[in-house]
């Protein structure tokens, strides 16, 4: 039967006649100081009370915030390739047939509203109650209560573009 050695004790002797210096042993109460002590912040070693955290709330946001652009870049990266490639997923038949459906929809209920306001936009009511409730939106709300597209809902919530009069009553419900 053979046994082995899972400490590499066996190997580490087999080599005393080739050593040059003196056979080094593990520190125990290094390695077991080590396990005792408390949890530090990777970054600026702040002590941490949750012992399953590894950067402290001061350090977390902007790691955030790196790790964010890293993956922005990469997703931005990727959809280059792919519209570069020739099997881009935009281009195939079932999402051109969708984004056409999606259009056409969006313009019948635009025609629909121009249809039934005829009055305009009322720019200072966008202001006074519009605005307000976006800024306390986030963007799925806002994807959820309109219907729209991400990308329109980041644009709205910057402020970049307006949200058009015809969804303003989704968002004023129950908030008089």
């Amino acid at each position: 039967m053979l046994h082995t050695n899972l400490s590499g004790d066996a190997g580490s002797r087999g080599r005393d006649g080739i050593r040059k210096g003196e056979r080094k042993l593990p520190d125990t109460a290094n390695r077991m100081a080590r396990v005792l002590a408390p949890p530090e912040c990777r970054r600026c070693g702040t002590i941490l009370e949750l012992a399953g955290r590894v950067y402290c709330d001061a350090c977390l946001p902007e790691l955030d915030a790196v790790r964010t652009q890293h993956l922005v870049a990469a997703g931005r990266a990727t959809l280059a390739r792919m519209r570069a490639s020739e099997n881009d997923p935009a281009r195939s038949p079932e999402a051109r047939a969708k984004r056409s459906e999606s259009v056409r929809r969006r313009n019948l209920e635009l025609a629909e509203w121009a249809r039934t306001h005829k009055e305009g936009i009322d720019h200072e009511e966008y202001e006074t109650r519009i605005r307000p409730r976006l800024d306390l939106m986030t963007v799925p709300e806002l994807q959820k209560v309109t219907g729209l597209s991400r990308v329109s809902a980041w644009r709205i919530r910057r402020g970049e573009q307006r949200l058009h009069p015809r969804f303003w009553s989704r968002l004023l419900v129950g908030s008089d």
